[in-house]
């Protein structure tokens, strides 16, 4: 028994649904949002990633917090007596 090719064609043949409609709509908003991230992202990197002019030395931050008290701002320079 053969069964025609336009049968088994007819069998198989689906259509797209509105689920096949959401992913692919799902997937260009995540495609623009992780563009649009990208181009800020890019627009911060510096033109150069040359070393500074100069020695090539970089000052180390400095050593005190900003949790700890400094005699500018008056705080722990109160002496018990």
């Amino acid at each position: 028994m053969t069964v025609p090719a336009a049968v088994l064609a007819a069998e198989e043949a689906y259509e797209a649904g509105p689920t096949g409609l959401l992913v692919i709509v799902l997937l260009a908003i995540g495609i623009f949002l992780l563009g649009r991230s990208m181009i800020k992202h890019v627009r911060r990197v510096p033109p150069s990633f040359d070393p500074p002019e100069g020695d090539g030395r970089v000052d180390p931050p400095d050593a005190r917090t900003s949790a700890e008290p400094t005699e500018e701002s008056g705080e722990g320079t109160a002496r018990p007596g």
